[in-house]
């Protein structure tokens, strides 16, 4: 990295492409003739000076105080950072001809006006971030020229209301981020490329109460959008047409106000668009869920749907009955305290359940084997306060591959808990409390385990003759921070290890284990 003047740059912008080397190019980096200071004493006079990444042709002009562009940026500049400094408009031809510029950051100055010819002479710029002045309008032709132009950062200025943008002609338009203004319409007034591809439109945090019939007309212009994000507003109300004709993938409406009517009209909504997968409705004050609140999602294309923390306290039998094409559904963080998995009836694709951290203490689940959720493969219960999980407690749900149960209180494991998950491969236990849990084998149904974590449980008694017996397909093996002695390990009258059908382990972690005794050079028979 180069520091220096701005023209000292731009001599050896032109000693470069001159081929001038050497001497020659030595001669070159001295200050201009018409100052006294010699090079390094000009460096050291001139804090502000810029930074210059040769191979990266990145100059930095960032908290130098700058209360104007620099007149004489190199004409081979890619990238352009001018964040945090004093600037306050950015006027016509003040970035000169920049005609490699890619990457211009203006962050966190005071910019309050920008002419509309700012940006001319730009014709490669990609990225435009002006996050964090005092812009409350921008002119609709701004961006005119800057037709390769992919992502505009707008978030965290003074926007009352989406601004008028031109971007018909902008076909390499990617992601669009108003977030953090005071926008109180959703009325999206950018008008967009026809057949482009958005890959985020984030209006997070604004105050926005209301997404109207014809609100995002104009994103209909777009051949997709794979997130639109109104996170964090004060949504009311989401007229059931708003989606209609738009190709939304993503919709994101963590911590809206939208009541169980609300949701259901939203639904309701939904249900109109032929393209929208995921849903977020993480942070909504649901309270108590009845089956009719999701009864619009039947048959829609949603396949995930994520309401974590949304105050539900419980979940009645079947209430998810409708969501025959849900792949992944989310509850982390409601206070559910007990959870029966016969909510989940009828949920014949889902593939992922997350139920982490919502102070259940109980499972009830159907002892028929194969009866609940055929398909799904992974299940989180960590941070729960789970004290015990009994015989047969997974049985309905036979194709389990990842099991989350971290961060509990477990004490006692059935010796038959995990029957009927013949093809689960990972049980995560770590951070329970399975001080004599291991005193049998409670993992002798698992015939394909791959991964298990028991570490940070206090574990004192293995039994080597049978708490990990027959366990040929484990390749992971986590006991670490566990007060284990050596006869956890070595049974010394039978000679046996506790890890002689471990022929496929690969990693064995012991850390901070108390083994108080030494452990023979054969208590690690079988580990290859």
């Amino acid at each position: 990295m180069t520091t220096f003047s701005i023209s000292t740059r731009t001599s050896l912008t032109l000693a470069m492409l001159t081929g001038v080397t050497g001497f020659f190019l030595q001669l070159l980096l001295l200050p201009a003739p018409s100052t006294s200071l010699t090079f390094d004493q000009e460096i050291a006079s001139l804090p502000a000076a810029c930074q210059y990444l040769v191979k990266s042709y990145s100059v930095n002009c960032s908290r130098r105080g700058l209360t104007k562009i620099p007149s004489d940026i190199p004409l081979d500049t890619r990238r352009l950072s001018l964040s945090y400094n004093l600037l306050d408009q950015i006027l016509n031809g003040s970035l000169g001809r920049l005609l490699e510029l890619e990457f211009l950051s203006l962050r966190y100055n005071r910019i309050r006006l920008i002419d509309v010819g700012a940006f001319i002479g730009l014709p490669r710029l990609q990225t435009i971030n002006l996050i964090g002045n005092n812009l409350t309008r921008i002119p609709s032709q701004v961006f005119h020229q800057n037709l390769y132009m992919t992502d505009l950062f707008l978030n965290s200025n003074r926007f009352r209301s989406i601004p008028s943008l031109d971007l018909r002609r902008h076909n390499y338009i990617k992601s669009i981020d108003l977030s953090n203004n005071t926008i109180s319409s959703a009325k999206f007034n950018i008008a967009l490329a026809s057949g482009c591809n958005l890959t985020n439109v984030a209006l997070i945090d604004n105050e926005i109460q209301l997404i109207d019939e014809s609100d995002l007309e104009n994103l209909r212009s777009a051949n997709s959008v794979e997130f639109l994000d109104f996170s964090g507003n004060s949504l009311h109300r989401v007229n059931i047409a708003s989606f209609q004709g738009v190709r939304i993938e993503g919709l994101q409406l963590q911590r809206s106000l939208l009541s169980q009517a609300g949701v259901r009209e939203l639904f309701e909504g939904v249900r109109n668009s032929s393209h929208l997968t995921y849903l977020g409705l993480n942070g909504t004050n649901l309270g108590g869920v009845t089956k009719s609140v999701f009864a619009p999602l039947q048959g829609s294309q949603v396949t995930r749907l994520h309401l974590s923390a949304s105050n539900i306290s419980y979940l009645p039998d079947n209430v998810f009955s409708y969501l025959t094409n849900i792949d992944v559904l989310s509850l982390n963080k409601n206070p559910l305290k007990t959870i029966s998995f016969v909510a989940f009836t009828n949920m014949t694709s889902a593939k992922s359940l997350y139920l982490s951290s919502c102070t259940i203490s109980q499972l009830m689940t159907p002892q028929t084997p194969g009866t609940l959720m055929p398909q799904l493969f992974s299940l989180n219960l960590g941070n729960n306060n789970l004290v015990e999980i009994g015989p047969s407690a997974f049985v309905a749900l036979p194709k389990l591959i990842y099991l989350d149960l971290s961060f509990n209180i477990i004490r006692h494991i059935a010796s038959d808990a995990f029957a009927g998950l013949e093809h689960l491969e990972n049980i995560l236990l770590d951070n329970n409390n399975l001080i004599d849990a291991f005193s049998v084998n409670v993992f002798h149904n698992l015939p394909v385990l791959r991964v298990l974590d028991v570490s940070h449980s206090n574990i004192n008694g293995l039994d080597p003759l049978r708490s990990f017996s027959g366990l040929t397909t484990l390749e992971e093996l986590i006991l670490a921070e566990n007060p284990l002695r050596a006869s956890d390990l070595w049974d010394s009258e039978k000679n046996v290890s506790v890890f002689r059908d471990m022929c496929n382990l690969r990693t064995l972690d012991l850390t901070g284990t108390i083994l108080k005794d030494d452990i023979p050079s054969w208590g690690f028979e079988g580990l290859k």
